[in-house]
């Protein structure tokens, strides 16, 4: 009986024995241990497949994290491109304007070439064109600093009397006006309209309280009739500053402001200055043909490439 062994099974229909040879003892241990160890591995394999599942969902997360944010890193890409392109659409039409403005020939249609530029030439031209962008603007913007441009009394402006001949008031008899009236209320400030030197500061017979300023290029300006002054002969003067106020003084019938424009000592109509502005630059090359536009631009242009040289 030693290479037997015996199964009871008992249920509720009673007990029943088996008697199961050795070998089947043995089969069946193995079985039992063979299940237990598939158990064993089954779980091992599983615990290592969720691992991999675990690590594969924070590399998922991982990922779908760095893709919102190159998603958005994109859209704003996008957004900076067309935020740069919109600007180089507007400083290629400042540029224009600026080109009209110092009345640049406008170019032609461009001809299909054989061969097209090199990005060196291309950086060389285009160097070449700001270079003289640079120049055209610094020349308008000296123009404007040293030359007399636009309103002592501000941006309203009113009229009373042109420049030329007119019925005078006072004298009741044609005469020659060699400035305008501008008309405006008693005490108003009046401002230089450019960078200059006081020449005279005081009283001077019929215009009453004077002002006169020197500036560059043979131009002085002439302010009359003030009621008060805040300069002194010999200071040097910046456009846009206050330099009186307006009066009656002198043979004046009200309050206003008599401004003259002279150049080398002969008045000139001073409604082209007043009116004078970046916008309309060449205009005035036209309207006032006694001033030497051309030479004066050439001595600035020239004056700038010096010091351009100078400071390399």
């Amino acid at each position: 009986m030693k290479d037997k062994f015996t199964i009871t099974i008992q249920d509720v229909h009673g007990v029943k024995q088996y008697t199961l040879k050795q070998f089947f003892k043995k089969f069946f241990i193995f079985l039992v241990l063979f299940v237990l160890f598939s158990f064993i591995i089954g779980g091992g394999v599983i615990w290592y497949l969720k691992k991999e599942v675990d690590e594969l969902e924070a590399t998922k997360y991982e990922l779908e994290r760095r893709n919102e944010l190159l998603v958005k890193k994109n859209k704003e890409l996008q957004e900076t491109i067309a935020k740069k392109e919109q600007e180089l659409g507007e400083l290629i039409a400042k540029i224009q304007n600026i080109e009209e403005m110092m009345g640049a020939p406008k170019q032609a249609k461009p001809v299909v070439l054989a061969k097209a530029p090199s990005p060196v030439e291309i950086r060389k031209k285009i160097k070449k064109k700001i270079g003289k962008i640079e120049l055209n603007l610094h020349v308008v913007n000296y123009m404007f600093k040293h030359i007399p441009n636009g309103s002592p009394l501000g941006r309203y402006l009113r009229i009373t009397s042109r420049y030329g001949y007119r019925y005078h008031p006072i004298y009741r008899r044609r005469k020659f006006h060699t400035g305008v009236d501008l008309g405006a209320r008693y005490g108003q400030p009046i401002r230089a309209t450019a960078d200059g030197l006081v020449e005279y500061a005081g009283w001077k017979s019929g215009y009453g309280r004077t002002i006169v300023i020197q500036h560059r290029f043979g131009f002085e300006t002439v302010f009359a009739h003030l009621s008060r002054t805040r300069v002194r002969v010999g200071q040097y003067i910046r456009k846009g500053q206050i330099i009186g106020y307006v009066g009656s003084s002198g043979r004046s019938t009200g309050p206003h402001l008599h401004y003259e424009i002279r150049y080398l000592k002969r008045p000139i109509n001073p409604i082209y200055f007043i009116y004078w502005n970046k916008k309309n630059y060449r205009r005035i090359f036209k309207k006032v043909r006694v001033v030497r536009w051309g030479y004066l631009v050439k001595v600035i242009s020239r004056n700038y490439r010096l010091k351009a040289l100078k400071r390399q």
